[in-house]
């Protein structure tokens, strides 16, 4: 089975396990796709993302790690400048400086991540799972929404080159969803691509294009940082709750405080809030705060952060934020990124999700020549030096991509993800609880009215809550605001313990296909 937003991309991963390959197969092919189809999305121009793979065989969990890294010339002083000229969003303060959103730019870490994971746990060769992504652009590439606003916001950017035009206007103007971009140039990248391999992109004659537009137009990414790129195998972190063991991710994503909130909530009998939607989502509010607090101020670059993470997830000291709650108390998301979600006949099963990474008003990192849209990466670091989150050379951004695994008595039994930026983290710990403590089947529980809070600030709440669970939380002293999602469209599959029967689901806040053989 594979899940995915666009039906193609699920086709394409569909394609790999007809053809005899395994789960990591379909998601590495469905991955590529969705960079060729959704290119300002996700594309291989964008930050990365991370991968979670179970091997049954093995009896084995296995995270990949290819997020964006800073180049080595961003040092944590990088945007002391224009803090001490403006205040308030990093974005506005570069804007108002002049800065070219080039500078802005971090390690593409999405061609490197496919291959490893294709490379030692798949059994395709890396031109044959490019091939549906190369059949799907014949024609040019169909514009969503992120793409034609990212064009039209960008539409000074593009104007000065003519090659730049070619490729990302029709007619003269930013296409409109549905219309289709002819990039010319972004097809011919796709075919270096998969005939050169990603080798090309960080050491090859892709890589050479990619830095000699990035510094004529006053970026920092050299050669070497780029050659230097490398993704990794890491270890998953890992929680249990209500009887699962829960794998995610480590630091650098959203994973830490998924697992952080989910300990919070052990101390609660939950199940019995599921008719109490006022009382549960007041409890939720404030366990955001507890642990978008030690977030903010703790997490970062796993390499280059001093957190004791085991302690962090520790259930004593998830004991002790309980004891923090306060005594009255009940007894945007972004679209560029997309999840992945696939499960095999052998009981291989990945949870894969990538982003494009920043993205700024009125820039647009593209390079003609290749038809690539380049991400703005390097606004996901904390602009003041010192902090976990700060830049630094080579160092990677906190990111918010929580790609999960949940398993029963050491039997896997659900792989499922989201994007949504910031409300990622929101989102994934309730469709959890959805599934794990309200015993809901997986559509049910994709679909569920979600609410999102952080340290601070308003609580985003969706507008298929009702009147009466808004007013209850304003009685609480949370201040409102009514929006249309958060986060998704969410994907997940759920495997039969005895049976080996896949239950797929997508969300209804997007499009979404499941593809299953």
């Amino acid at each position: 089975m594979v899940v995915a937003r666009h039906p193609t991309s699920a086709d394409a991963g569909l394609k790999m396990l007809r053809e005899g390959g395994n789960a990591i197969d379909a998601a590495v092919a469905a991955a590529a796709t969705e960079c060729a189809i959704a290119p300002a999305d996700n594309g291989f121009g964008g930050y990365g993302g991370s991968m979670m793979i179970y091997l049954a065989k093995e009896n084995r969990k296995v995270g990949i790690d290819y997020n964006t890294r800073a180049p080595a010339e961003a040092d944590e002083r990088y945007f002391v400048p224009a803090l001490r000229r403006l205040r308030g969003h990093i974005g506005h303060a570069v804007k108002k400086l002049g800065w070219t959103g080039y500078r802005l730019l971090g390690v593409p870490g999405t061609a490197a991540g496919l291959a490893l994971a294709l490379e030692r746990f798949g059994t395709k060769a890396w031109r044959e799972i490019m091939r549906p992504a190369l059949d799907a652009t014949t024609e040019g590439v169909e514009a969503n929404k992120t793409f034609s606003r990212a064009v039209r916001n960008g539409l000074e950017c593009i104007k000065p080159s003519r090659e730049a035009q070619k490729n990302l206007l029709l007619n003269g103007w930013p296409p409109e969803p549905d219309e289709r971009a002819p990039m010319p140039s972004f097809r011919r990248f796709l075919e270096r691509l998969a005939d050169e391999g990603p080798e090309s992109f960080y050491r090859g004659a892709i890589a050479k294009t990619i830095i000699t537009h990035v510094q004529e137009h006053g970026g920092i990414l050299a050669e070497e940082d780029l050659a230097e790129y490398q993704a990794r195998e890491v270890n998953p972190l890992k929680t249990t709750y209500r009887g699962h063991e829960v794998f995610t991710t480590p630091l650098a994503n959203g994973g830490a405080t998924v697992l952080q909130i989910l300990n919070l909530l052990g101390g609660f009998d939950v199940a019995s809030l599921r008719d109490k939607p006022g009382e549960y989502a007041d409890l939720l509010i404030n366990l955001f705060r507890l642990a978008w607090r030690d977030r903010l101020t703790l997490l970062g670059d796993p390499e280059q952060t001093n957190v004791d993470i085991d302690r962090m997830l520790s259930k004593a000291y998830s004991g002790e934020l309980r004891a923090k709650l306060p005594h009255k108390r009940w007894e945007d998301g972004s679209n560029s990124t997309i999840h992945i979600s696939t499960a095999d006949g052998d009981g291989n099963m990945v949870a894969l999700t990538q982003t494009m990474g920043g993205g700024m008003p009125g820039s647009l990192n593209f390079v003609p020549e290749l038809g690539l849209i380049m991400n703005h990466g390097l606004v996901l670091f904390d602009p003041r030096p010192g902090t976990a989150n700060c830049v630094g050379p080579r160092k990677q951004p906190l990111n918010n991509m929580c790609p999960t695994l949940i398993f029963r008595k050491s039997k896997p039994l659900y792989t499922l993800g989201s994007p949504g930026a910031r409300r990622i983290i929101s989102a994934l710990t309730q469709i959890i609880v959805n599934l794990l403590d309200f015993d809901m089947g997986v559509t049910d529980a994709l679909a569920r009215p979600r609410l999102h809070g952080e340290d601070a600030g308003s609580i985003l709440v969706e507008k298929a809550f009702s009147e009466d669970v808004r007013a209850q939380l304003s009685e609480r002293g949370h201040k409102i605001e009514t929006i249309e999602q958060v986060a998704g469209p969410a994907h997940a599959i759920r495997i039969e313990a005895e049976t080996r029967e896949l239950r797929g689901g997508t969300d209804p806040r997007g499009s979404g296909k499941v593809a299953v053989c």
